[in-house]
């Protein structure tokens, strides 16, 4: 079945799913080539979940938890942002 029946549009649209397609492998590569470094080089520290393989919501839940004791206890102001980029690059 031809849902796209005017092909001059098709090169328009191939080169944005091309793009897109090449957005996505290399988000995947740089991920997987800053999570080895980030494990070998002990780079970013045991309460930093970025780029850290097999930390999930509950990690972040307990990590932040911690922040704003912390915060709390210095009467310090805090300010955290999640962003799940795995959904957006891998569907």
């Amino acid at each position: 079945m031809n849902i796209i029946r005017d092909r001059s549009s098709w090169k328009a649209c191939g080169s944005f799913m091309v793009t897109a397609v090449l957005y996505r492998v290399f988000t995947q590569i740089l991920r997987r080539q800053l999570q080895a470094w980030a494990e070998r080089e002990e780079a970013p520290g045991e309460l930093q979940i970025v780029f850290r393989r097999g930390r999930r919501l509950p990690d972040n839940r307990c990590v932040l938890t911690q922040y704003i004791e912390v915060a709390r206890q210095r009467r310090r102001e805090l300010r955290a942002a999640f962003l799940d980029v795995e959904k957006h690059t891998t569907g």
